[in-house]
Parts: structure tokens; C-alpha cells; sequence
């Protein structure tokens, strides 16, 4: 939640959990400063993301990907569902999953970074196990 708030000062007046209730009471600004102050040295490394709405930025190439993914799966006739950022495929379809989130990827990452991206990998579970492959 740190990290999608547009700024510190915003996250100690709008710190509200997932579930939707306030972390702080809205007149508690100083508090919520004083927690963010608190898990900056507690969490140094990610300090710079913390109000940079990196965690934003991600979920939106993730769903980008998803949505491209899907609609030329789609198209090939392919069946495909998804869970949260897994794909889920006939096994027969695999490699044409495969191609596709490879070339879709790129595609995105290529569009979003200009060559500042260096590889893409993905993660194949079955029920007889799990393999990490290159898609780049």
C-alpha cells in the first residue's frame, strides 16, 4: 500500500487497508508520518519506491500483458483462463501459450522500457511439477 500513493502526504491523510477501514484515524496525521519515517529505516531499500506508485505501475504492465495474452489466445481458438498473473491452458496448448506471452511481452516491455529490459521468465506448473523457462 506504500507504494501506490501518489505522496507521503497522501498516504498519512488516505492510509486506508484493503479492506477499506483506516489504518489511522484521519486526524492522526503526524502518527501516520512518524509509521512511514519508522518503515523507511526499518525497510531502507525501499525507500525510493515508497509514494513512487511503483507497485501501480507493475500491476498495469501485468494486466497489459494479460489482456493481449488473452484476446490472441482468444482469437487462435485456444481456450484460456486466468488467476490473478497465471495463465491456465489445455496441455496441448502450452507452446502456443508460451509464443504468445513471449512475443506479447516483449512487446509491452519494449513499448514501456526501450530495450532497458534484459530478459523475460516465466514459471510452468503441472501437477507433475515446476520448470522455469527463458522467454526472451
Amino acid at each position: 500500500m506504500l507504494g501506490n500513493q501518489p505522496s507521503a502526504s497522501s498516504l498519512a491523510v488516505y492510509p486506508y487497508a484493503q479492506v477499506g477501514q483506516p489504518v489511522f484515524s484521519p486526524n492522526k496525521k503526524t502518527e501516520a508520518v512518524r509509521y512511514i519515517e519508522a518503515y523507511k529505516k526499518t525497510h531502507p531499500v525501499f525507500t525510493d519506491v515508497i509514494c513512487s506508485n511503483l507497485a501501480g505501475d507493475l500491476q498495469s504492465l501485468d494486466a497489459n500483458i494479460a489482456v493481449k495474452v488473452i484476446d490472441l489466445m482468444t482469437q487462435g481458438g485456444f481456450p484460456v483462463l486466468t488467476v490473478h498473473d497465471e495463465f491456465i491452458v489445455r496441455r496441448n496448448d502450452r507452446k502456443f501459450l508460451e509464443v504468445t506471452v513471449s512475443l506479447v511481452a516483449k512487446q509491452v516491455l519494449e513499448r514501456v522500457y526501450a530495450g532497458v529490459w534484459a530478459e523475460v521468465k516465466a514459471k510452468w506448473e503441472t501437477s507433475t511439477g515446476k520448470c522455469a523457462i527463458s522467454l526472451s
